[in-house]
């Protein structure tokens, strides 16, 4: 007996000697970055400072700091003078949000350093987030609290589905209690299973103990295709009509991107 927990204290100080306490057993960020939200599932930290990392390990401990929203900081151009104009960013997930990208390397931040106009380049993507949901955080965050010169609403192939017979765009879709929703976020698989989902996150007190967990945390199931079909499409261009025009009541013009992703 003695034996064995000697044993299991010596991988304790093995698991702590060589995994980095800043990246502990994270898949996307250090711990703190998401909050359960009863209307949304669950939203970004305000002023979350933290670090980004990749299973993959091509990189590791990129910082990450969160406005009071809980966006990320906004990029002004270095030669902005007292009123440069003003860009939002909507949609487009991890990639215009810059998941694994300092500020300045980010498309908002590469938007605001080159631009020949002066910038301040607002970013409300958020990793994981589909356009439906970033639109629902915008209005609740930013409508009506700040005058946009021009909103870039980027969308990926995903994006497309969904929209069909939808014609209340206030409409919000039910959530699940809190333990599903931090089991597996939408996009970002954060924790393996309900079981360390739950308050207080106790199994980060030991390495060895959220190792084994997430050893035996059954394989998330396969993403679903998203090939849209010509009446999701249509559906899809009458909501983002929608976006234009909710946008253009604020003085605010759309510019709309298109994101390859997967094809």
């Amino acid at each position: 007996m003695l034996a064995i927990v000697a044993g299991l204290l010596l991988a304790e100080l093995f698991l702590r000697l060589v995994v980095p306490v800043e990246i502990r057993y994270e898949t996307w960020f250090t711990p703190g970055i998401h909050r359960y939200d009863s209307e949304l599932g669950f939203t970004y930290t305000p002023r979350y400072r933290g670090l980004m990392r990749h299973p993959d390990k091509l990189y590791r401990g990129v910082p990450l700091t969160l406005d009071a929203n809980g966006f990320r900081l906004a990029n002004t151009s270095p030669t902005a003078d007292a009123a440069p104009r003003s860009v939002v960013i909507l949609g487009g997930r991890s990639v215009m949000m810059g998941y694994g990208l300092r500020d300045a390397d980010t498309v908002p931040g590469v938007l605001a350093r080159e631009s020949t106009i002066p910038l301040q380049v607002r970013n409300t993507a958020w990793a994981g987030w589909s356009l439906w949901t970033n639109w629902l955080i915008y209005r609740r965050m930013l409508d009506g609290q700040a005058d946009f010169d021009l909103a870039v609403v980027a969308i990926y192939n995903e994006d497309w589905t969904g929209y069909d017979g939808i014609d209340d765009y206030e409409w919000n879709w039910p959530q699940p209690p809190e333990d599903v929703v931090f089991a597996q976020l939408p996009g970002v698989r954060l924790w393996p299973d309900g079981l360390i989902a739950r308050a207080g996150r106790w199994p980060y007190r030991s390495y060895l103990l959220y190792g084994l967990l997430r050893a035996l945390a059954p394989a998330p199931p396969p993403p679903a295709p998203a090939a849209p079909s010509g009446a999701s499409a249509d559906g899809f261009v009458r909501y983002l009509a929608y976006i234009r025009d909710e946008l253009a009541r604020n003085g605010t013009r759309t510019l709309i991107v298109c994101l390859p992703r997967k094809d």
